[in-house]
């Protein structure tokens, strides 16, 4: 009674276990298809960045460059200005900059005569300069100015012309912090004066100094700053082009780079640029956004880029569900047969007791039980086979219908299950061989294997014809064995050398000899060999030294012969050097006469 409880519980043991290593793949495939959009977000987020930081980079140079002017001319004309910009095309070839210019640093003391001087030139340049005014007003307590007097270009900057930077905290800070440390500092995000309408953009400044330093360590002279004025929008536009739909991208200023570390998070930092307005500062999901930070000249910047749709192929992302229904129904089929096999494996039990039991009373029930089970083993083998032949039938109507709506890697995992259903057909088939070889029931007798021989080739003739090959034997003996045995025997050795081929067209001979009281029959082949190590193993049940795709077949061959061999009182080995095929030595009992 327990061990039929068990049996009917193991089906559906065998299916939740089944069913819950699919979740695991299942989930494991989803995880694939996650990490992987995840992976590329990250590497579109690193790309996008480090373009916005070369582009900056480049920036710096040009004004590297204009910084370079200044120190070589102690008085760079408006000509001189304009000529230089003019042959480096900044405006052309560096998208989203508004204006590059010079600000000249003035003690209060000096601004009357540094105003008179720069309305006499710039009038005198020839060039489309508005009137110089300083603006706005000089605070009563100011005592110095940081003043713009060269621009380019000029037309559509005038706003600019004469403003005084330091008038404006963000400026004022960043010339300062360019004065001090002698690199390109910027500004925090600001309204940019020369750009029209509303729009937020940035300044970067580079030093510029009257003198070399000091040695005794005195302040060097300072005669002003080169700067760019950015347009936030412009420049990414340019950097990156345009996003497409399911991408968004957001600009923060975190602060000093000083100050703030790279792995600050975006609480109260200024937006420097919303690809759409007015969703900056938005909650967002983890798993659509990354942020990563910069430094630009001395200011900590924040990107933060979003793709709400994956950048993965459809069959890459319908990989978790064909997982997911594939197991399914892998785990219903492996159900419904381990069912039909405890189903079956009940009934042969209560079949060998009954038979045990008539045993003690009378041989002729022995001889009907015994067609009984070999007639029930029949049916329990159609039992297992029937799953399978569904399988095949519905992976073939799946192919059919909608096999061209299916890619390549599907299509191979169809062909997967097919090929898969054919193999176990053949093993449930080669297995129900084995079982019945060797069955106690039928006497032995005196078997001419010349006859069996010539059975055995008559059953290969089209294998032997496709393959080309060349069977031919000696004179056999007559050994005792049961009638059935002997044919099976040979046709499987023979099969072997047909399959195991080398590139020589194959050939099987047959000889026999006496020896030590028993005939030893000796079937040699001239294919591919077996290497010493394996010459034990090859007749072990499932051993294969080869895969299925090189060689077909399910490994049972020579362990049938070797189980009628052994159970007609015999045995078998073999002998082999790999490449110059195999001699498979059978001995077997001599018939009762000659013994």
């Amino acid at each position: 009674m327990e061990r039929s409880g068990l049996a009917r519980l193991g089906p559906a043991l065998l299916l939740a276990l089944l069913l819950s290593l699919t979740a695991v793949a299942t989930y494991a495939a989803a995880r694939r298809v996650h990490d992987g959009d995840r992976d590329q977000l990250t590497s579109d987020t690193h790309a996008a960045v480090t373009a916005i930081d070369r582009r900056l980079e480049d920036y710096g140079q040009v004004l590297r460059g204009a910084a370079g002017l200044y120190v070589a001319s102690k008085d760079v004309s408006y000509k001189e200005f304009h000529d230089f910009f003019a042959d480096q095309a900044v405006i052309q070839r560096f998208p989203g900059v508004q204006v590059v210019g010079f600000a000249s640093y003035v003690p209060r003391a000096g601004l009357p005569a540094y105003a008179r001087r720069v309305q006499r030139e710039a009038a005198r340049s020839g060039l489309d300069y508005p009137p110089f005014r300083i603006h706005p007003k000089l605070r009563p307590d100011a005592q110095e100015a940081l003043v713009i007097d060269h621009m380019e270009p000029p037309p559509g900057n005038s706003a600019a012309f004469g403003l005084d930077f330091f008038s404006e905290s963000n400026r004022r800070r960043a010339a300062l912090l360019a004065r001090r440390t002698g690199r390109p500092a910027a500004t925090a995000p600001i309204g940019l004066v020369q750009a029209r309408g509303s729009s937020l953009g940035f300044d970067i400044m580079v030093p510029v100094y009257g003198g070399p330093p000091s040695q005794t360590g005195a302040p060097r002279p300072w005669a002003g700053v080169v700067y760019a004025a950015f347009r936030t929008d412009n420049l990414l536009r340019g950097v990156l082009g345009m996003p497409g739909p399911d991408t968004d991208l957001e600009v923060y200023d975190l602060g000093p780079a000083a100050t703030v570390p790279p792995d600050a998070s975006l609480t109260n930092a200024a937006i420097a640029f919303d690809l759409r307005p007015g969703r900056a500062n938005r909650s967002r999901n983890a798993d659509h956004t990354r942020v990563e930070t910069l430094e630009v000249a001395g200011r900590r910047w924040a990107v933060a880029f979003t793709r709400t749709s994956s950048t993965l192929s459809t069959s890459e992302r319908a990989g978790p569900w064909v997982i997911a229904v594939a197991g399914i129904l892998v785990s219903l089929l492996a159900a419904a047969l381990l069912s039909a096999l405890s189903t079956s494996r009940a009934r042969a039990v209560r079949l060998a007791e009954r038979m045990t039991g008539e045993l003690r009373e009378r041989e002729e029930q022995l001889r009907r039980s015994n067609e009984e089970l070999e007639h029930f083993a029949y049916l329990a083998s159609h039992d297992l086979q029937e799953p399978l032949r569904t399988i095949t039938s519905y992976v073939g109507l799946l192919e059919s219908r909608v096999g061209d709506q299916l890619d390549e890697r599907a299509r191979g995992w169809l062909r997967f299950v097919s090929d898969g259903a054919g193999r176990m057909s053949q093993l449930i088939t080669d297995l129900l061989e084995y079982s019945r070889t060797g069955r106690a029931g039928t006497e032995t007798s005196t078997i001419e294997l010349n006859e069996a021989w010539d059975h055995a080739v008559a059953n290969l003739q089209h294998a032997i014809a496709d393959a080309g090959a060349t069977v031919t034997r000696g004179e056999l003996p007559a050994v005792r064995a049961r009638p059935r045995d002997m044919t099976s025997m040979l046709q499987n050795l023979i099969g072997n050398g047909l399959k195991y081929r080398g590139e020589a067209a194959p050939r099987v001979a047959a000889r026999a000899r006496h020896r030590d009281g028993r005939w030893e029959i000796a079937v040699s082949d001239n294919g591919i060999g077996i290497e010493p190590r394996f010459h034990d193993r090859v007749f072990g049940l499932f051993q294969r030294l080869h895969t299925a795709e090189e060689y077909p077949g399910t490994g049972m061959g020579l362990a049938i012969v070797k189980k009628i061999v052994e159970s007609n009182g015999g045995n078998v080995r073999v002998e082999s050097v790999p490449g110059e095929g195999a001699t498979f030595l059978v001995t077997l009992p001599p018939p009762e006469d000659d013994a």
